[in-house]
C-alpha cells in the first residue's frame, strides 16, 4: 500500500478531506496525519463518521523522529490550496524534508511550491477544486521515475547551497559598508 503522509501541525481541513475522500477506503493508498491537529481541523472525526479506514492519525513528534517517521512514507502532503498569500508563496519546511528524506511531494497547483516541484521533477501538482484527484495521482505514481526525482533534488539542493552562499556574502559585504 502507498502511504502519503502529513507531518507537522495537521490542517487545511478542505483540501485533506477531498483527497480522504477521493481515495476512501482505498486498498491501494492510505494517509496518514502525524502531529498536532488545530481543534477546528475535524479530519479525525470525519474519518470515524464515515467508517474510513486507510487514514491513521499519529501524535506529536520530535524533530529527532523524523527520519524515522518518513521511513514508512512513500510521497509528503503539502497540499494546503492556494486561497491565501500565505499558502501561495510559503517553501514550507516539508519541501526540505522532501530533499533530505528523498520523498516526492504532492502540492497544490497555483503556489509557489508548486513552480518549484514542477521545474524540478519533486513530485506532483493537483489543483483540489478541478481536478480529478484520483487519476492525477495514481498516474503520477505508476509513472514515478525514481532517477528524474533524485536528479531534480540533487539539482534543488545545489541551487539551495547556491543561495545560501550569496546570502552570506550579500550579508558580510552589507557589514562592512
Amino acid at each position: 500500500m502507498y502511504n502519503i503522509g502529513f507531518l507537522g501541525v495537521v490542517r487545511y481541513e478542505r483540501e485533506n478531506l477531498k483527497l480522504i475522500t477521493a481515495f476512501k477506503n482505498s486498498d491501494v493508498l492510505k494517509f496518514c496525519y502525524i502531529g498536532r491537529i488545530y481543534p477546528e481541523c475535524k479530519l479525525r472525526e470525519f474519518c470515524e463518521n464515515h467508517s474510513i479506514t486507510n487514514v491513521t492519525f499519529k501524535p506529536e513528534f520530535s524533530n529527532e523522529e523524523k527520519p524515522e517517521l518518513y521511513k514508512n512514507i512513500d510521497m509528503i502532503n503539502a497540499v494546503y490550496g492556494s486561497n491565501s498569500i500565505e499558502v501561495t508563496t510559503a517553501l514550507p519546511n516539508k519541501l526540505y524534508d522532501a530533499l533530505i528524506f528523498k520523498k516526492p511531494m504532492l502540492v497544490s497547483k497555483n503556489t509557489y511550491l508548486s513552480s518549484i516541484v514542477d521545474a524540478y521533477n519533486l513530485g506532483v501538482s493537483i489543483n483540489i477544486d478541478t481536478d480529478n484527484i484520483k487519476d492525477v495521482i495514481l498516474n503520477y505514481i505508476n509513472h514515478y521515475n525514481r532517477q528524474e526525482f533524485f536528479s531534480g533534488t540533487e539539482k534543488f539542493l545545489r541551487k539551495v547551497l547556491l543561495d545560501q552562499e550569496i546570502y552570506k556574502k550579500r550579508i558580510d559585504e552589507f557589514i562592512r559598508l
